[in-house]
């Protein structure tokens, strides 16, 4: 048994399809109001998501970047530790020199008289040695504090990766 009769059936969905503000009564009673808003929150949702794409797209050109100028910092760091490197090694060869230059200066003392030009000189040899190591000392000095703000500057750096891993995890 058939609650509708078929004409009233087409009736029924004549005025449905005509008739706007009924189809609307229809759709009320038919679908939840969830259903309803569905298309809404979809396309919330959507522009949300592209939002949110577009703010991790930018945070991974930034964290490349990021990563760009650390592994440049440590490129940098490490010819500045194979310059302090060379430094000490260029400073443990003068300091040997200076050493042997004092044996030789011990032994000639015996020999004032006749070798008195050779001292002289042994002096003057090591007046310009002990400018070659004052300057190295400055130079290493200069080093040090190179070397000390590239560590200031990766510190920084970082600080600021951990603070962009920190905004990509969240």
């Amino acid at each position: 048994m058939t609650v509708m009769e078929e004409v009233e059936r087409r009736r029924f969905i004549e005025t449905l399809r005509s008739d706007q503000e009924f189809r609307a009564d229809v759709r009320r009673e038919l679908l939840t109001s969830e259903l309803l808003d569905m298309p809404e929150a979809m396309a919330a949702l959507r522009r949300e998501i592209a939002a949110l794409t577009d703010v991790v797209a930018e945070q991974g050109r930034q964290l490349g970047t990021l990563t760009d100028v650390v592994a440049e910092q440590g490129r940098q760091l490490g010819t500045l530790t194979d310059v302090v490197a060379e430094q000490g090694r260029q400073l443990g060869t003068l300091t040997d020199v200076v050493a042997e230059q004092g044996r030789q200066l011990g032994t000639l003392t015996g020999q004032v008289e006749e070798l008195t030009e050779v001292v002289a000189e042994q002096g003057r040899q090591l007046g310009t040695l002990t400018d070659v190591v004052a300057e190295q000392g400055r130079q290493l000095g200069t080093l040090t504090d190179v070397v000390a703000e590239q560590g200031r500057q990766l510190g920084t750096l970082t600080d600021v990766v951990a603070e962009q891993g920190r905004q990509l995890g969240t």
